[in-house]
């Protein structure tokens, strides 16, 4: 505590300057910090101490957890070499030490370890353990013997044939621990879905195991294909864990060793490439992993965006659609060996998740956006100032001589509620605070569903409702384009957002009906647009 008063009551530059030389300009700036900011002090204190075995911390990882912290304490943050200026002196014994493979490689800090009872441990340690839990499952994998057990302060004491491995597991350290610390620091709040029905379904692989057995000419028994099951089940585990805890680069490698396109001498010993190829080149296996793998990847869905209006973090965003953009070029180069009806097959329902992944971030990007302009009185107000000069039932009789099949009347009640959505938002945020409002943020939301359901129920297809509220919809922005309408950002951004869900929630309406899922839909759709044809 006694350093803790001396460093707010400023100390000296050369206490400042224990670990390294800086120009003055840089220790004014960190001398600054530490008077008006003297909690990132106490919280240094509070969550890290000196480790006398050498443990490393990613630097970039802790400069995300102290970021958190400021957010959660509203206050300004350091930057990131003024706070590394900081941690050095509350931990004058600390090192720099840079880890991974050249150009990939990351700054950690040597000597500096999490306290076991911190909120940061809890992450950062949960990461440490599985990618440690990985390597040597990587190396059991190699048909390596299983090296004995290492923290993370002996990261870098690794064996010389698996240098290589390791230190590239090292450079993603601070990356993917960075964006669990920019998701959440309760893990509970991440699903953790069941596996496919399809999967334990003992029906199911029965048939299939006779059908497969009667067709192959080679000698196939029944405890081949159920050693591929296991398989395929131990896989599904996998990939759903690695999803779980957002390591998209591992699941590159799950679907390399599982279709065979690297080699793995003990999966090999369970069940030989051949045996593999003969189960999987079935008509009948493929159509009952296609399946599983629906049903599995709605899973994947579920997990990465439970829910399309909640509030992802930027980092957590850009990483899923990283994945998205990867993962059917993931999928091609692992199933460089397969049947080319299953690479196909799988080709697409890869794409549908990937498309349905952007749509979802984008539409959940749209929303976050949407709620400041929502929340901002100002703005409802100047919004329903600018819908007040338009002549609405001018507009749309115009628009009826194009759609003379629409009823006016219900189009001029959406429009009336649109208005007293706005005159809502406008009272809430004059009477509360933003940060109170809770459920009532997505008010709109909910008058679009009613909305979509009332029109739905008087007979009105989902594509003739999208279709309508496009063209009319178009026509109100047209009209506040040509008047110059000051708030006329406002509008185009929630014209953008309500367009988007609108389709979303015409798509899960249907799924509902039809007992499926919008992604099933969504796959069948696209299936039907490029048909397997005589692809074997």
């Amino acid at each position: 505590m006694e350093r803790l008063l001396s460093m707010q009551v400023g100390g000296s530059r050369e206490e400042l300057d224990n670990q390294s030389s800086t120009s003055s300009s840089g220790d004014g700036a960190l001398s600054n910090n530490m008077k008006t900011n003297p909690r990132t002090l106490a919280w240094l204190e509070e969550n890290f101490e000196s480790s006398e075995t050498g443990c490393d911390l990613p630097r970039e990882v802790v400069y995300k957890a102290y970021q958190r912290f400021c957010e959660s304490s509203s206050m300004d943050c350091m930057n990131q070499a003024t706070f590394g200026k900081t941690v050095r002196h509350v931990f004058p014994r600390i090192k720099a030490r840079r880890l991974g493979v050249r150009g990939q490689s990351k700054y950690h800090y040597h000597g500096l370890k999490t306290k076991p009872d911190s909120k940061v441990a809890t992450v950062i340690n949960t990461f440490i353990n599985a990618t440690v839990a990985r390597v040597k499952r990587n190396n059991k994998l190699d048909g390596q013997a299983p090296r004995s057990s290492r923290s993370a302060s002996t990261f870098e004491e690794l064996s010389t044939e698996n240098l290589q491995q390791d230190q590239r597991l090292s450079a993603h350290l601070a990356d993917s621990s960075s964006i669990l610390l920019s998701r959440t620091i309760d893990n509970s709040e991440i699903a953790q879905p069941a596996l496919p029905q399809a999967l334990l379904s003992e029906p199911c692989w029965n048939r299939v195991a006779s059908i497969v057995i009667k067709a192959s000419v080679y000698p196939i028994t029944t405890s081949d294909v159920q050693m591929f099951r296991q398989l395929y089940s131990g896989h599904c585990e996998a990939v759903l864990e690695a999803v779980g805890n957002l390591k998209f680069s591992a699941i590159e490698n799950l679907w390399s060793f599982f279709w065979r396109a690297r080699y793995d001498n003990d999966v090999e010993k369970l069940l030989s490439y051949d045996k593999f190829y003969l189960i999987i080149g079935n008509q009948a296996v493929q159509d009952l992993v296609m399946d599983i793998d629906v049903e599995f990847f709605n899973s994947v869905l579920n997990v990465l965006v439970s829910d399309v209006l909640k509030p992802i973090p930027s980092s957590v965003t850009q990483a899923i659609r990283d994945f998205a953009k990867r993962m059917e070029g993931w999928v091609k180069e692992s199933m460089t060996k397969m049947p080319r009806r299953l690479v196909h097959l799988k080709l697409t329902i890869a794409k549908a998740l990937a498309l349905t992944l952007r749509r979802y971030t984008s539409l959940n990007h749209l929303a976050q956006a949407a709620r400041t302009v929502f929340l901002n009185s100002n703005q409802t107000s100047t919004m329903l100032n600018d819908l007040s000069r338009l002549d609405i039932q001018s507009i749309f009789e115009q628009g009826s001589v194009i759609c003379p099949s629409v009823d006016l009347a219900s189009v001029t009640n959406g429009f009336s509620g649109f208005k007293a959505l706005l005159s809502r938002y406008e009272k809430l945020s004059a009477q509360m605070d933003t940060s109170q409002c809770g459920h009532d943020v997505d008010l709109w939301a909910v008058w679009v569903d009613e909305m979509s359901e009332a029109a739905l129920a008087k007979g009105t297809s989902g594509q003739q409702l999208c279709q309508i509220w496009s063209y009319f919809s178009s026509l109100i922005i047209r009209e506040l384009t040509l008047r110059s309408a000051p708030a006329f950002g406002s509008f185009h951004l929630v014209r953008l957002l309500l367009d988007d869900y609108l389709v979303l929630a015409v798509e899960q309406r249907s799924a509902r009906l039809s007992s499926t899922t919008p992604l099933q839909m969504f796959y069948n759709h696209l299936k039907n647009l490029s048909p397997v044809g005589d692809r074997t």
